[in-house]
């Protein structure tokens, strides 16, 4: 690892680095969009002036604030804001509403919200059910909302650019690596997405890991690629790491692909963590002979699409894996400069700070070869979560036997390289997002014409998965697909909306009544199958 990284505990707190970013370069550009450049000293005294106006708010140490923002700039300053108090930021997935909304906020119990005016409507549709939330620090730069008129009494508002107006003092709140800085929600297995527990310096490791991987220098423009500054490979993959290193993070005001290669001109771009879904999609558009004359050089590729190598040919780029989650950290590289005999690899373990063991049901290790599940645990105290939130029988369950399970099927050979193969549980990876099949079908099954649902993956054209629900309608009853879909838009995240609906008179089930989805997503998509791509049906964002 960099020595020039390798931090103490105490060092290892956000707050501290951007303090150390400012000492070595005030003046340089840590944050651009296509609008607006922020220097270091820029953000630290922005966030100065927040972190002192969340204090008049009545935000404290150890407080939860929840962040519902699009990628921007305002973001970022808030994050460093609460970090500066000692608050814990929980982001929200900017696609949720309804239910998913409603648990997230109550299961957080945070009194108050930092909300883009483009998400407040979905705050107010589900005031009744919430249970903790009183007020909001509303971000409407361009006075979208009529606070009179559409929030009334629902909520107590202040405008968050007026505490831009606020005094520009440090703040001296004492806050060390071993302490939470976030608690980041996710869907990574069955049931309600559960708050992950992540200290400061679970969140620094994670950031020096992807430094690794990308090979990060100060000269480096890292360009976001759409990967949102809710989920941590934003955060702190991309975010973070350029703080650490005194780089520059480059972020779309709207990411699109069509502007893809105009945005890493625009930025010259010399980096990205690539998502595997936007690098098939770049892949599948037609070659140029400029295609390898941008100043996009390198990037972190997760997961690996086919054409790999391919890619970095046309591309004129080097790429580097990993593996990791908001649990875990990122315990596992593969370097650039290794070659790649196996897309299914995520490198070697960095056994400095992490051990890794295959297993089997029963917590023993198997042998090279053998696929069963990734298992973590650290060998540096506080670099991988503490728990989820509110959630102890959650904890003790993927903590048994002193081993965080990680959900994830995979295996290691005789050299030691490891290798991802799967999710064992019910969880769907589709573009870049985990989805819980049983979250989807909880809403699913709320429609009155459906007796019961499975919902389950089968392959996508573009990596990852493709949700399928396979429906039993109750007796005397008729619903299109297309009736479903709408009614789901509503109520679901549009990358929780299935493209595959199929009918059926029956689901195959265990002789304990168990639903035998591997058995359904074995048979895929048929003949009879309802496609929405297929049908020209475009899901609502």
């Amino acid at each position: 690892m960099n020595n020039n990284i390798n931090v103490s505990l105490a060092d290892s707190v956000l707050s501290k680095t951007l303090s150390r970013a400012v000492k070595a370069s005030p003046d340089k550009i840590w944050l651009k969009t296509n609008s607006s450049n922020l220097t270091f000293s820029e953000v630290d005294k922005l966030s100065n002036r927040l972190a002192n106006a969340f204090v008049e708010l009545n935000v404290k140490k150890h407080d939860a604030v929840l962040a519902m923002m699009p990628d921007s700039t305002d973001f970022i300053v808030a994050w460093c804001a609460l970090s500066k108090i000692g608050a814990l930021e929980v982001p929200v997935n900017t696609a949720y509403n309804g239910q998913l909304l409603t648990h997230l906020i109550n299961d957080s119990q945070a009194k108050i919200m930092i909300c883009h005016a483009d998400f407040l409507p979905r705050l107010i549709e589900v005031k009744s059910k919430l249970e903790h939330l009183t007020n909001i620090i509303l971000v409407d730069s361009d006075k979208k909302i009529d606070l009179e008129n559409d929030i009334g009494d629902a909520f107590q508002v202040t405008l968050f650019h007026d505490c831009y107006k606020a005094s520009e003092a440090d703040l001296m709140t004492d806050v060390g690596g071993e302490e939470l800085i976030s608690i980041v929600y996710t869907s990574g297995t069955t049931g309600p997405s559960k708050g992950v527990m992540t200290t400061q310096r679970h969140a620094y490791r994670y950031a020096c890991t992807i430094i690794e991987a990308l090979e990060l220098n100060k000269q480096d423009v890292v360009y976001t690629c759409g990967m949102p500054l809710f989920h941590v490979a934003g955060k702190w993959g991309a975010c973070y790491a350029t703080l650490i290193m005194g780089a520059t993070l480059a972020i779309p005001d709207k990411f699109s692909l069509s502007s893809f290669w105009q945005d890493v001109k625009d930025f010259r771009a010399t980096t990205s963590l690539l998502p595997g879904v936007v690098a098939s999609l770049l892949y599948s558009q037609p070659e140029h002979k400029n295609d390898a004359n941008s100043t996009l050089v390198k990037g972190c590729m997760v997961p690996l699409i086919p054409e790999f190598e391919q890619f970095k040919a046309r591309f004129g780029m080097r790429i580097s894996m990993a593996y990791g989650s908001t649990e875990c950290g990122a315990p596992m590289v593969h370097p650039m400069n290794i070659p790649v005999t196996d897309r299914r690899s995520v490198g070697r373990l960095k056994s400095d700070l992490y051990e890794v063991a295959i297993v089997d049901g029963q917590d023993k290790e198997l042998s090279a070869g053998e696929i069963g599940e990734i298992v973590v645990r650290s060998n540096e105290p506080w670099i991988m979560m503490l728990g989820y939130w509110n959630r102890p029988e959650a904890t003790r369950k993927a903590w048994r036997n002193l081993w965080f399970h990680s959900g994830d099927a995979g295996f290691k050979d005789e050299e030691g390289n490891y290798f991802f193969v799967d999710r064992i549980n019910d969880c769907i990876r589709r573009r870049g997002e985990n989805v819980s099949s049983s979250e989807v079908e909880g809403i699913i099954i709320g429609h009155p014409d459906i007796l019961e649902c499975a919902v389950y993956p089968v392959p996508s054209e573009l990596t990852e998965d493709e949700i399928m629900v396979a429906i039993v309608l109750k007796p005397d009853t008729r619903l299109a697909a297309e009736e479903l879909i709408e009614y789901l838009q509503g109520k679901m995240p549009y990358f929780m909306v299935p493209r595959f609906v199929q009918f059926t008179q029956d689901l195959p089930k265990t002789a304990t009544g168990k639903v035998k989805k591997k058995e359904l997503s074995d048979i895929g998509v048929v003949e009879s199958t309802w496609d929405c791509v297929a049908a020209g049906i475009k899901i609502k964002r």
